[in-house]
């Protein structure tokens, strides 16, 4: 009889069948989901198109608020790789390391701000790289494998594929929730702040070494600690905050690489004691002697002392928590008017806040064991808030501060939705975490387009910050770079409405007076209230100069009071640009053109690309009829600035 025939082979067949139809049914819902997170590329294409899609209508965004200062800042203004590799060695900066980067976009591009966008965009999009990385990982430790099972589980449990899968998609959400969430916006829009997203950078980088070298044995683990290490130190020289990184890691490895960290804290506590003295240490030595009188200098320079500023800063981290819950665009800020805590109950929330805080606490220290996840999630987000919400005499509020705090809460609220709330139903979990990451997308592409233009940034912000003078101050630049003179006029008015000791817009005001009023006694006024204030405010005296130089071209006897301004500005700050060019050009009125052209050099040895100082470099040796050497001046006042009206029509009169 053949036996393909006979019934007990056709049992069998029937028993096999059944047996594929219900592993068929069996298979989860989201297998093609599931699938395509499992490659590595797949993942990471998805994640960097995501970023570049909500970023990409910021890339020619131009400088705004402290970028001003940075943009002005000559030392990392590199126009040779000598100049470049030496701001490594800089001893007068402390984040050396983030500044070599701003010297590599100057010495590549200039100041063109493409190229700073394009690399805050980038380094954003590593760091969600990374986050999904060290999610992924952390999820499928033997520690939180408890996670993933019970009968609450939306898939079945008991193979590693299915554990995979689900902490794959857990990281995935995750990692593109923290990537288009709009509070990162301050941290990669604002240029000046890649100090914040590069030693995220770093950090997180430090950690996935030290997690990979746990994973590995014998020679590799050693090689990927020392990885570690030097990620580790290399932030350091980008922001002080991540100085937490060697705590954290240590807490890593008591959470989740053994079954009870009280125990393992116990086995380990003379090594670990010894490292905490040896960080201590550190820190001491970097802070040098002088750390608590140079707190006391900077804190008698705020309108909040430092116990008001720690109670303060309680709200302050609430707040941050539920911006990352409802980060709405008209909830997001720049220059927050956060109203101090005077005391524990005033405002009565303070107390709140305490309160809320210290539980937390409590609470994760006790569900350490049971809990580690959530525990540990608890402790990153205050720990890495704890340096810049202590008593370091800064701002209250700034939004960049939540960058790396910001993933241990959107981890628990990615693991809350997956296996707590849509625990039996995947479908509607991924759909839930679809909708999120698609609604805050939407919103941080929104909250970006105010940032393309500083009139536009500052205008939304003096609404949300309406007494804020600082605010009111920034507008009214923002207004008068424009020429729109009357409104800007008007937000200085504000701004020292509302701090009276808001120099800068004296000095303003004093423009608009010179340039826009024609009223130079009231410039005087605005710039001698600003002296009185602060006897050596360089840019008074500079002002004051130029409307000596002003009216010296009628009146040549007003030069020697426009030189003897500008001599000031630059006893009192050497490397001021504008002082340079108004002083030479003083000298070009008296026809005394070497020393014009003696002050132009020592100005672009600073400032080499300062287009100004080359264009009137051009114009003097044109006077002089040395038509190479004004070519030259004129061509590289081109090559800086084409689109300057006064460039265009030397460059095409001398060169072309």
């Amino acid at each position: 009889m053949n036996r393909k025939n006979s019934p007990e082979h056709k049992k069998n067949k029937r028993i096999k069948i059944a047996l594929s139809k219900s592993q068929t049914a069996k298979r989860p819902a989201l297998f093609w989901l599931d699938n395509w997170i499992q490659n590595p590329f797949l993942v990471l294409l998805v994640l960097e198109l995501t970023g570049f899609l909500v970023y990409f209508n910021i890339l020619h965004a131009p400088f705004v608020f402290d970028d001003i200062s940075f943009r002005d800042t000559p030392t990392i203004h590199a126009d040779s790789l000598s100049k470049l590799f030496g701001v490594l060695v800089d001893d007068s900066m402390d984040r050396r390391i983030g500044y070599f980067t701003f010297a590599a976009n100057f010495y590549l591009g200039g100041l063109n701000t493409f190229g700073y966008h394009l690399v805050n965009v980038l380094i954003h999009i590593l760091n969600g790289w990374l986050i999904f990385w060290l999610v992924a990982n952390t999820l499928k430790l033997p520690r939180l494998k408890g996670l993933f099972s019970g009968k609450q589980a939306a898939e079945p449990v008991g193979k590693s594929q299915d554990v995979n899968h689900s902490a794959n998609r857990i990281a995935f959400f995750t990692a593109l929730i923290w990537l288009v969430h709009p509070v990162q916006i301050m941290a990669v829009t604002y240029i000046v702040q890649r100090l914040a997203s590069l030693a995220a950078l770093l950090f997180l980088a430090s950690f996935a070494a030290y997690l990979k070298g746990r994973l590995s044995t014998g020679w590799k683990q050693y090689v990927f600690f020392v990885m570690s290490a030097l990620a580790g130190l290399l932030s350091l020289g980008v922001k002080q905050h991540v100085a937490v990184l060697p705590f954290f890691i240590a807490l890593y490895d008591l959470y989740f690489f053994h079954e009870s960290p009280w125990k393992a804290l116990k086995k380990k506590a003379s090594w670990l004691l010894a490292l905490g003295i040896f960080l201590v240490t550190i820190t001491l030595v970097y802070l040098g002697p002088s750390f608590w009188a140079t707190l006391q200098e900077r804190f008698a320079l705020r309108e909040f002392t430092m116990a008001e500023r720690l109670l303060s800063e309680a709200r302050v981290v609430l707040y941050y928590l539920s911006l990352i819950v409802l980060p709405l665009p008209s909830r997001l800020n720049v220059d927050y008017d956060f109203p101090v805590s005077t005391s524990l109950i005033d405002p009565f929330s303070t107390l709140l806040a305490v309160v809320i805080i210290l539980a937390g606490i409590v609470y994760a220290l006790k569900a350490a064991g049971e809990r580690p996840l959530l525990s540990f999630a608890i402790l990153w987000y205050l720990g890495n808030l704890a340096i810049e919400s202590s008593i370091i005499p800064l701002d209250l509020v700034f939004e960049h501060r939540l960058y790396l705090p910001s993933i241990a809460p959107i981890v628990v609220i990615t693991v809350l939705i997956s296996q707590k709330l849509f625990a039996r139903h995947a479908k509607a979990a991924v759909l839930m975490l679809m909708m999120i990451a698609s609604v805050y997308g939407l919103w941080t592409y929104q909250r970006n387009l105010v940032w393309k233009d500083p009139v536009t940034l500052w205008q939304d912000n003096a609404k949300k910050s309406p007494q804020k003078g600082r605010v009111h101050g920034n507008l009214g630049k923002a207004l008068l770079d424009v020429k729109r003179y009357h409104e800007a006029e008007i937000a200085f008015q504000n701004a020292v409405k509302y701090d009276p000791n808001l120099l800068g817009a004296y000095v303003n005001l004093a423009n608009i007076c010179i340039d826009y009023r024609k009223d130079y006694d009231r410039a005087r006024a605005y710039l001698h209230t600003a002296l009185e204030k602060y006897p050596d405010y360089p840019t008074a005296y500079l002002n004051l100069g130029v409307m000596a130089l002003n009216l010296g071209e009628k009146d040549p006897a007003q030069l020697p009071a426009a030189i003897e301004a500008f001599e000031k500005v630059l006893e009192l700050d050497p490397q001021n640009l504008s002082a340079h060019y108004n002083l030479a050009a003083c000298f070009i009125n008296l026809q005394k053109l070497p020393e014009a052209l003696q002050i132009l050099d020592r100005g672009l040895s600073y400032w080499p690309a300062g287009h100004r100082l080359y264009l009137l470099k051009g114009r003097i040796h044109f006077m002089r009829r040395e038509t190479e050497a004004a070519r030259s001046a004129l061509t590289a006042a081109h090559a800086l600035r084409p689109d300057d009206p006064e460039v265009k029509k030397w460059y095409g009169k001398v060169v072309r």
